[in-house]
């Protein structure tokens, strides 16, 4: 009995001294929330947290009660898909939803979404990256559809011409992110590429060390910009690559062999610390 009692004194010492450190609250959100895989999550200005399933559907969580958003046949404004890839705030707060059925903007004010790239040429695109260009600008990366550049004020899609050498059909956007130089950095099963946006080009990226180069030819499932302006990217067997940048031509590549298994996500902790 006194040994319990010394036990539950000590851990309860122990978990309040953890608490002042890391003050972390967990909350069960609702059987709302489902059971779906979690693909994505993103927090709007009116701090809603946005999370994104695979197959269900889109979910709005206000900290205490979840709304979900489904594919509906019937309704040209509801999402096209309830398989959601990705989630994106844009530079003026608005959401950005990218399906295996294209591309969604929610409108705040009649809570429903406006299409684009649904069944676009006839088939549908499988939008698995967004990232903001500017006020009106969004870039669209796709599974075997290509790159796209939408403008949600004049609802005008771009499609972005590839190099010969890349066959659409083979060709898989994973993630892009724009960083403090406003270089656009864009991750694929090809390898690492930026877009020029004056020029509308994809181009590889290229560094003069040839290990470092093959590195950036494989296959790269994320990528994370720091608040230093390095380059952090998730690969699926060569651990991170962490990319420095003394100027916009000169590129030093880092390969961190932490695991050989697939990094999907990267985000940026307090400290300057990376969660994969």
């Amino acid at each position: 009995m006194l040994r319990s009692l010394l036990f539950s004194f000590i851990l309860f010492f122990f978990l309040q001294g953890f608490a002042q450190l890391e003050p972390y609250l967990f909350v069960n959100s609702s059987g709302e929330m489902g059971n779906r895989p979690i693909t994505s999550i993103a927090k709007d200005n009116n701090s809603f947290l946005w999370v994104g399933t695979y197959g269900g559907g889109l979910k709005k969580f206000d900290g205490i009660d979840v709304k979900t958003y489904r594919h509906d046949i019937y309704e040209e404004t509801a999402l096209s898909s309830s398989i959601i890839h990705d989630l994106m705030i844009d530079e003026v707060g608005q959401l950005w939803v990218g399906s295996n059925d294209g591309l969604h903007l929610y409108n705040s004010e009649k809570d429903n979404f406006f299409r684009f790239l649904n069944n676009f040429q006839g088939k549908p695109i499988k939008v698995h990256a967004i990232e903001s260009l500017d006020d009106e600008n969004v870039l669209v990366g796709t599974h075997q559809s290509g790159l796209f550049v939408v403008n949600y004020q004049t609802k005008s899609i771009i499609e972005v011409e590839l190099s010969s050498n890349i066959e659409k059909k083979n060709f898989l956007i994973h993630d892009i992110k724009r960083d403090i130089s406003n270089r656009i950095w864009v991750a694929t099963n090809l390898g690492l590429f930026q877009f020029d946006i004056n020029d509308f080009l994809l181009t590889r990226v290229k560094v003069q060390d040839q290990n470092s180069s093959r590195l950036l030819e494989k296959n790269i499932l994320s990528i994370l910009v720091d608040n230093q302006s390095n380059i952090w990217l998730g690969t699926t067997s060569s651990g991170i690559l962490k990319i420095q940048s003394n100027n916009s031509n000169y590129l030093i590549v880092n390969q961190i062999s932490l695991t050989n298994k697939r990094i999907l996500a990267l985000e940026e902790y307090k400290n300057g610390k990376i969660l994969c």
